[in-house]
């Protein structure tokens, strides 16, 4: 049973994914592993504390070879003893980048 007091606020389904991801913010720049992806956002794991609610850069290789440039903020983050979890929100993908990225969530939802 579902506790009544989590409210689940997605609107599009998530996909797994286990790809490395670059995130810049400012000059410094952290590596980490993206766990999941849909249109709106990323479930991001790091070795680094990330700034939570600003902006940052985002370079990821999907797993079909296509390069995804986007920026978007952490949202939540929870930790354990070695790494950070994050949610991330897409704030800004471009044109070009969001129809790649549909493209291959639409994939991944016919199989």
């Amino acid at each position: 049973m579902q506790d009544k007091f989590i409210v689940d606020y997605r609107k599009v389904p998530r996909h797994n994914l286990v790809c490395s991801v670059i995130i810049t913010d400012g000059d410094k720049e952290s590596f980490g592993v993206i766990k999941n992806v849909s249109e709106e956002g990323l479930k991001v794991e790091s070795a680094s504390k990330l700034p939570l609610h600003s902006s940052c850069n985002m370079s990821f290789i999907l797993p079909h070879g296509k390069e995804l440039r986007l920026k978007g903020r952490f949202i939540w983050m929870s930790n354990s003893n070695s790494y950070y979890t994050y949610g991330a929100r897409i704030s800004d993908i471009g044109l070009f980048n969001r129809f790649k990225l549909k493209k291959y969530l639409k994939q991944l939802g016919n199989n």
